[in-house]
C-alpha cells in the first residue's frame, strides 16, 4: 500500500515538474527575471498560478478514482463493513434482488456513485474556470502596461524597453538568463 502511494506521489510530481519546466521557458517569466523579480515572485506569482490548472485536472481524477475504488472494494467485501453505510455494500446487499424486480435499488446506488463523480469534475471544471478568469485578471494589469493608449500593442522593441528600462541590451540579457 505504501508503494501505491509513493507511485501516485510519483504521477504528481512529475505532473507538476513537467508544468514547471514548460511554463519556466516561456517569455514572460523571462520578462519578470529581466524587472529583478525574486524566485519566490517568479515561482509563486509567475509560474504557479499556470501549473494548477492542471494540477485541479489531477486531483478530480483522481478523486474519481478513489470514490470507485471505495465503492468497488465496499461491493466486493474488502472495503467498509457493515453496518457503516456505503454505495458499494448496499449495491452488493441488493445485487441478489435484481432477479427478484428490485433492480431499481442496483440502480439508484449506482447512479449515485456516477453522478458524484460528474459533479465533482463539473464542480473542478467550474473551478478551473473561475481560476482562470482569476489569472486573466491578474496579469491584465501587465498586458495592459504593455499596450499603447489607443489599445493596441506596443512594438516588441518597446516593450522589451520597457520590461528592461536598467538592462542595456534585453536579448542579450534573455539568453544570460536562459544559460543559467
Amino acid at each position: 500500500h505504501g508503494q501505491d502511494r509513493a507511485f501516485q506521489l510519483e504521477i504528481i510530481a512529475r505532473t507538476v515538474r513537467a508544468g514547471v519546466l514548460a511554463e519556466r521557458e516561456l517569455d514572460y517569466v523571462f520578462a519578470a527575471q529581466l524587472r529583478r523579480e525574486n524566485a519566490f515572485h517568479v515561482m509563486f506569482v509567475e509560474i504557479l498560478p499556470n501549473v494548477l490548472p492542471p494540477l485541479l485536472v489531477e486531483a478530480t481524477v483522481r478523486l474519481g478514482y478513489a470514490i470507485f475504488a471505495v465503492a468497488s472494494l465496499s461491493f466486493i467485501g474488502f472495503g467498509i463493513q457493515p453496518p457503516s453505510p456505503d454505495w458499494g455494500l448496499s449495491i452488493s446487499a441488493n445485487y441478489g434482488l435484481i432477479g427478484a424486480g428490485y433492480w431499481w435499488t442496483v440502480l439508484f446506488d449506482g447512479g449515485a456513485i456516477a453522478t458524484l463523480v460528474v459533479a465533482v469534475n463539473l464542480a473542478a471544471d467550474g473551478l478551473q474556470s473561475a481560476l482562470d478568469d482569476y489569472i486573466a485578471k491578474l496579469i491584465g494589469k501587465r498586458i495592459a502596461a504593455m499596450l499603447g493608449a489607443n489599445g493596441k500593442a506596443l512594438p516588441k522593441r518597446l516593450v522589451e524597453k520597457e520590461l528592461a528600462s536598467d538592462v542595456q541590451d534585453p536579448r542579450a540579457e534573455i539568453q544570460r538568463l536562459k544559460g543559467r
